[in-house]
């Protein structure tokens, strides 16, 4: 094993991605473009890593949601820390 590697610090095997869960991290929108024109809110939210996955859901079917339902913009980074930061913006309502 490399130094500093997943194993020695405790963190398990990522399963593969079956979809890329920041792929619409490029299609934010301005204000203006958003549809109605009105604010826009960010909530972030800091996660564990081992828990970033019960958060997207099975087959990522909770980030599709809030992406369709909400046309909000949902950032869930890959990283190797054991921390993430789940950032989501959406129009207000």
């Amino acid at each position: 094993e490399q130094p500093g590697g997943e194993h020695e610090q405790g963190m398990g095997m990522k399963r593969p991605a079956e979809e890329d869960y920041n792929s619409n991290v490029h299609a934010k929108r301005s204000r203006d473009e958003n549809g109605d024109g009105g604010p826009q809110l960010t909530l972030r939210f800091l996660l564990q890593s081992k828990d970033a996955g019960g958060i997207i859901g099975k087959a990522g079917s909770n980030v599709k949601r809030l992406r369709s339902e909400y046309k909000a913009v949902v950032n869930v980074p890959d990283t190797n820390s054991p921390e993430r930061v789940l950032t989501i913006t959406a129009a207000q309502e």
